[in-house]
């Protein structure tokens, strides 16, 4: 739960500075017309951020693992290539239609194509990096269950099969620990079988296990 908040936090920080730094260095431009800026505050900036925000959980969530991870390449840049178009739309259509025959502004308009499409590139770059991480991370894992899985396979049999024998060692020589061990072989195989397949086990009763296996 501490992990999701902590997640959800860093992304709330992460967008707040990619929409406010925009702002503020546009602030500190010079420019001769309040339109000009109205323009670049509104289509430069405001619309494509919230276009290319919402285009990075579409790619972290959908686009990487249903194509790339698939190995559907094609399909996977041809949704990049619609993507970035969608973003530039209103760019374009803003420009040629209001500013350019309402307000007759001429705009330096690669400057800010530019600009949309690096914050585009980049934060395709940063979705493509964390995707990729958290794929990496779930196969580390399910390499690490798997391989405690093939420990268990292997010890449990062995640790059982010497532990009989030492009760029926005890037994032959009618030991009065008898009893106490095959009630210590029962809460360990018990322990081993149940108790410890949770997530998280309590630490007193890893102690006790470990104790019962000495003594075994």
């Amino acid at each position: 739960m501490t992990k999701k908040i902590i997640r959800i936090s860093l992304q709330i920080c992460f967008w707040l500075i990619f929409f406010l730094l925009p702002h503020f260095v546009l602030q500190n431009i010079k420019l001769k017309e309040d339109e000009v800026k109205n323009f670049l505050m509104l289509f430069g900036i405001f619309i494509p951020n919230i276009c290319i925000v919402l285009f990075f959980y579409v790619n972290y969530y959908y686009l990487i693992p249903r194509f790339y991870v698939k190995s559907k390449h094609l399909i996977y840049f041809s949704f990049l290539i619609l993507g970035l178009m969608l973003i530039l739309a209103p760019v374009v259509i803003s420009a040629s239609i209001l500013y350019a025959e309402v307000y007759k502004i001429k705009l330096n308009f690669p400057m800010v194509y530019s600009s949309i499409i690096f914050r585009f590139v980049t934060v395709l770059f940063i979705s493509f990096g964390l995707r990729i991480y958290s794929f990496w991370q779930l196969a580390e894992e399910h390499k690490l269950k798997a391989e405690l899985a093939f420990l268990k396979a292997q010890i449990n049999p062995h640790f059982l099969f010497n532990s009989i024998n030492n009760i029926y060692s005890l037994s032959l020589e009618n030991s009065p620990r008898t009893p106490e061990m095959i009630l210590k072989l029962s809460e360990l195989l018990r322990y081993m079988l149940y108790d410890c397949n949770q997530p998280k086990v309590n630490l007193e009763n890893e102690i006790v296990c470990v104790e019962s296996l000495l003594e075994l």
